[in-house]
């Protein structure tokens, strides 16, 4: 094996030049005991401080912002892996996670919080911890060493085992806790106990409780396996003082979280006896891998990516793709019998380096718009300066002072309807006042033009409906005019058809006995009314008898069917329309006349009305 020494990545030109990319790095533990005993080979190669090789005969070499060998130890894994940059990028209002990813007994909790022994009272020192211990020891110094800036420091601890969200810090409070979803904190989980930190023993005293209720089993490759996600979240909420007013502070709310994953196994290696806790790491490892896939395909990047599948993508949205600075620490066994589990390892964060997220510090956005407001106001200062500059305004003349110099000269352009006469050769300054008093004078007529065309619209909008109003008016009186003049017509249809016309007088009567008429057509006769001056026909009522004689004589007849016409006796027909109908077609008319004069006199007192307007 060629062993090389660890590269630092704490520097910014080393990291990313974009700085938005998932920073990865790997770290590779020593050879246990049990696996000497068993004889397994070394299969790690390092080829340079950047690139690792699984020697299988067939891989490719894997690429990563750092590569540490097992001869590094916890202090220079802390101030090379590029840890101390997200510290900073916290304390300044960014969102940043670290998060430990590799198959079970390759060293994850040990590289997160330092090895089991330190919380179980077995022994351990300060020079066995683990990136949170030193993390925080590192923010307490550059709190307490820094006036410029006041820092609180708040922390919550939680594990997800078999898709359930536990507080560690509270282990008593339910079954599970709810993770919600909003649009100004994402995804977060509800009622989370919490507890600020002012002290590095503060921090010591949270983990031991966390370790203490944590789901811990017996694996093949580790006697203290980690059986549950754990994430340690940890709220920094800045005050500073602001670099434009030095009588301003901003707040900020930074966010650092630790997360030591569950290891990926095989189901035949798992803990002994719970089959479905092997089954729920598997299942939410491969949600996150599922999302690692999606974000790191340039196609699939701007789709739907499944954060909803498991709780644990959930929790790592802001992290993977996000709002959050992400460093991601691939834990690797050199060991032969696990050689597939690093290969697949290292596979899963080569993906995860293509990764891309858009940090943005995270600020109150009441405050966010007070910065910018009060930056207008410097930059107009500025602004105004420089005119004042330019135009020679004398400095003991006061922005009140012009103020009242323009009043009074306005209130003189009022008084006089003169144009205003700009100086030939006065200076720049009274000339810009005499535009000054311009615009004002156009202002107001301006306002005063817009406020006239306003009145005019809205008496327009009266003329039209009133407009509207007596066309519809006027659509209904000749509409009832017409259906007068139908019925009308109909009922005189209806007189003619039962009238036949007169018999001439000329026409000699017939003389033959079987052309008589009837009883039944003697009967009728014309009556003259004398009041009207009308002729009225009234028939007389026969009786069944006589109607059925009348129709056998008329069967039996032999003349034609004129003839029978002519021996019919004659029926006058009126020359005068019924009384009735006249008089209602009088009445009609003259109310039809009597509502168009009052129409043609409405409309024209509205148009004079919009003429004068």
């Amino acid at each position: 094996m060629v062993r090389s020494s660890f590269a630092s990545i704490d520097t910014e030109e080393s990291i990313n030049d974009s700085n938005d990319n998932v920073t990865v790095c790997v770290r590779v533990r020593k050879l246990l005991r049990q696996e000497k005993n068993r004889n397994d080979k070394n299969v790690v190669e390092h080829l340079s401080p950047n690139a690792i090789l699984i020697d299988n005969g067939s891989s490719n070499p894997f690429t990563f912002n750092a590569v540490f060998d097992e001869g590094c130890d916890q202090a220079d894994f802390f101030s090379s892996c590029g840890v101390t940059r997200l510290l900073d990028k916290a304390l300044d209002g960014f969102a940043c996670t670290v998060f430990a990813y590799g198959p079970t007994g390759s060293g994850k909790t040990h590289t997160i919080t330092g090895p089991y022994t330190l919380f179980n009272g077995t022994g351990g020192d300060s020079t066995q911890y683990g990136l949170i211990q030193r993390s925080f020891q590192y923010l307490f110094d550059r709190i307490n060493s820094s006036n410029a800036f006041n820092c609180v420091l708040r922390v919550s601890y939680l594990e997800v085992y078999n898709e359930k969200v536990k507080d560690l810090l509270n282990p008593s409070t339910r079954d599970s806790l709810k993770v919600r979803w909003t649009r100004n904190k994402g995804f977060h989980v509800e009622n989370l106990f919490t507890v600020e930190c002012e002290t590095i023993e503060d921090i010591l005293i949270i983990l031991e409780e966390g370790v203490r209720h944590r789901q811990m089993g017996v694996s093949n490759s580790n006697e203290h396996s980690s059986r549950s996600h754990c994430l340690l979240l940890t709220e920094i909420m800045i005050e500073t003082v602001s670099r434009e007013d030095q009588t301003m502070y901003l707040h900020k709310n930074g966010m650092l979280t630790f997360v030591d994953l569950a290891g990926s196994e095989k189901l035949h290696q798992g803990s002994e006896g719970n089959l479905a806790e092997t089954t729920n790491i598997n299942k939410s490892l491969l949600a996150l891998g599922n999302c690692i896939s999606c974000l790191s395909d340039s196609h699939k990047r701007n789709g739907h990516i499944p954060y909803r599948e498991s709780k644990l993508t959930q929790l790592l949205a802001d992290s993977l793709g996000g709002n959050g600075i992400t460093l991601m620490i691939a834990c690797v066994s050199p060991s032969s019998f696990a050689m597939t589990e690093s290969l697949n390892t290292l596979r899963y964060a080569n993906r995860a380096k293509k990764i891309k997220n858009k940090p943005f510090v995270i600020v109150d956005p009441n405050e966010k718009e007070i910065v910018a407001l009060r930056r207008e106001v410097a930059a107009l200062r500025g602004e105004n300066q420089y005119l004042r500059t330019q135009l020679n305004v004398p400095k003991e003349q006061t922005f009140t002072e012009l103020a009242k110099k323009s009043a009074k000269l306005r209130k003189s352009k009022e008084e006089t309807t003169a144009p205003v006469e700009f100086p030939e050769d006065g200076s720049l300054y009274e000339m810009v006042q005499a535009y000054m008093i311009e615009n004002e004078s156009l202002r107001k007529d301006t306002a005063e033009l817009g406020h006239w065309k306003e009145k005019l619209s809205r008496q327009y909008q009266e003329v039209s409906q009133e407009n509207h109003r007596l066309q519809r008016k006027l659509d209904e009186m000749e509409a009832l005019v017409s259906q007068a003049l139908s019925s009308s017509n109909n009922k005189l249809q209806v007189n003619n058809h039962h009238t036949p016309p007169a018999k001439p007088n000329n026409l000699p009567p017939l003389t033959s006995p079987r052309s008589q008429p009837s009883n039944s057509f003697k009967s009728n006769t014309l009556n003259s009314n004398p009041v009207n001056g009308t002729t009225e026909r009234v028939r007389k009522k026969s009786s069944p008898v006589q109607i059925n004689e009348n129709i056998g004589l008329q069967k039996s007849h032999s003349v034609p069917t004129v003839t029978d016409e002519r021996k019919k006796p004659a029926r006058k027909t009126s020359q005068h329309r019924p009384s009735l109908d006249s008089n209602y077609l009088t009445e009609i008319n003259e109310k039809l006349l009597k509502d168009i004069k009052n129409l043609d006199t409405e409309i024209q007192q509205y148009q004079k009305k919009v003429k004068s307007t």
